[in-house]
């Protein structure tokens, strides 16, 4: 006669059968590896048509779960830069000194796409962390020299942002040297992002001086 699990369970086999077998509101189910599926949608079809029986493409679901984080991920890092425009501007008062303060932040974001772009590596939920922190450094190196103006505190201010560049390219630096794909793309977008932050922030200086 077949097996049933309980004799499965049983054998020296027992632990490796646990895991495959679900306990279900309707009943228990058990899961049933295939690999190397060369037609998904066909044997989906014909798994369709046996009863109770059900069909999981981890790969589809993995990429339709990632592209779901990916758009809602989108849409937070877009209302966290209005919030952040509207301190600004709360702050300031000043439609140039505000600007001046927001826009390298978004130039260093756009930049930074466009190096990923042209690298041809895709923008995954790693990378929109990263660009994400990236707009954030890049909005403090502006707000810092949108603060000293016009005064004597120039030259000291430069400084100190170039510091806090060095320090944190050094250790998004080495994450970009890693093998491993979620730390390289993390690495690489931070270290890309905060050159291009370093490079725009004199902009507010720019835009702040008559």
């Amino acid at each position: 006669p077949p097996l049933t699990f309980a004799d499965v369970a049983a054998s020296p086999l027992g632990d490796l059968a646990r895991s495959f077998r679900l306990q279900l509101s309707t009943g228990v189910g058990f899961l049933t590896l295939v690999s190397e599926v060369p037609r998904p949608a066909a044997l989906a079809a014909r798994v369709s048509q046996l009863p109770g029986a059900h069909f999981i493409d981890q790969g589809a679901v993995m990429a339709s779960a990632n592209a779901s984080y990916r758009t809602s991920t989108i849409d937070s890092v877009a209302v966290g830069a209005a919030f952040v425009l509207l301190l600004i501007v709360a702050r300031y008062r000043d439609l140039r000194r505000s600007a001046a303060a927001f826009i390298p932040g978004l130039l260093a974001v756009g930049v930074t796409v466009s190096v990923l772009g042209l690298a041809h590596i895709p923008i995954d939920i790693l990378a929109l962390v990263a660009l994400l922190m990236v707009f954030s450094m890049a909005v403090d190196y502006g707000v810092f020299l949108a603060e000293v103006g016009d005064d004597e505190r120039v030259e000291t201010t430069l400084l100190a942002v170039a510091v806090d560049f060095l320090t944190t390219f050094i250790g998004f630096g080495l994450l970009a040297l890693s093998e491993h794909p979620a730390l390289f793309t993390l690495g690489l977008t931070a270290t890309v992002g905060l050159g291009a932050s370093l490079i725009l922030a004199p902009t507010t200086l720019i835009l702040t001086r008559r």
